[in-house]
């Protein structure tokens, strides 16, 4: 099951694992072996920065079963998401209403993902980047060193990973050379920026992590 977070809503929606397209980067497979915890906000310029799609979201997964995604509330549809993922069990929740739903997964390979980028019009080397394999990605496919930048006044690294009309810029802290920064640009406009704000890798393997809450009413679909 492929968790998909971008959306011209930016609701997070789980859909299909979508075949790979000749010709484009591999997908190499986004195993974590320790529990990974990632904060981030969507911080492109054209988006109001007090608005729902620019509140922060929040991403555990660990190895291919597991994945977690936390919504901040949104107003205006009354809901405040939880989605997890323990292949093959999925359960869709809003901690607002304390409802959700369950749905067991018979798609074949049983494996989470969560692409970074995955709008239905993006080509498949920027699909197959994901959360929590983000640096492994840009050194799979960039052979230039990384170049000295600064973003909001912070020394790092930048990676950059061009092809046809898109480019893909990662920058990364120096010292733990974990994601700080994010970004997607066609033809030299940039598209998209992420933000991260809490980046935890290795953490102690745990699997009570995805499993819902003990008090939501779960019907299944």
């Amino acid at each position: 099951m492929k968790l998909s977070r971008y959306s011209t809503t930016t609701i997070l929606v789980l859909t299909l694992l979508l075949p790979l397209c000749a010709g484009a980067p591999s997908r190499a497979e986004c195993a974590p072996r320790g529990l990974v915890k990632i904060a981030y906000r969507d911080a492109t310029p054209t988006i109001p920065q007090d608005s729902f799609a620019a509140q922060p979201k929040v991403l555990y997964r660990m190895g291919t079963q597991y994945g977690l995604v936390q919504e901040a509330t949104d107003p205006e549809n009354l809901t405040k998401r939880l989605i997890v993922v323990n292949e093959p069990d999925t359960w869709r929740i809003n901690m607002l209403t304390k409802k959700g739903v369950y749905k067991y997964d018979r798609s074949e390979p049983l494996r989470f993902e969560a692409p970074v980028f995955d709008g239905p019009d993006h080509p498949e080397f920027l699909r197959s980047m994901e959360f929590g394999c983000e640096l492994a990605f840009m050194k799979e496919h960039v052979s230039e060193p990384p170049k000295k930048v600064t973003v909001a006044e912070h020394e790092l690294l930048s990676y950059q990973l061009e092809q046809g009309r898109y480019r893909i810029m990662l920058a990364v802290n120096p010292g733990n050379q974990r994601p700080f920064a994010l970004g997607y640009f066609v033809d030299g406009e940039m598209v998209q920026y992420l933000r991260y704000l809490v980046y935890q890798d290795n953490l102690p393997a745990n699997t009570r992590v995805f499993w819902p809450p003990a008090e939501i009413e779960i019907t299944v679909e």
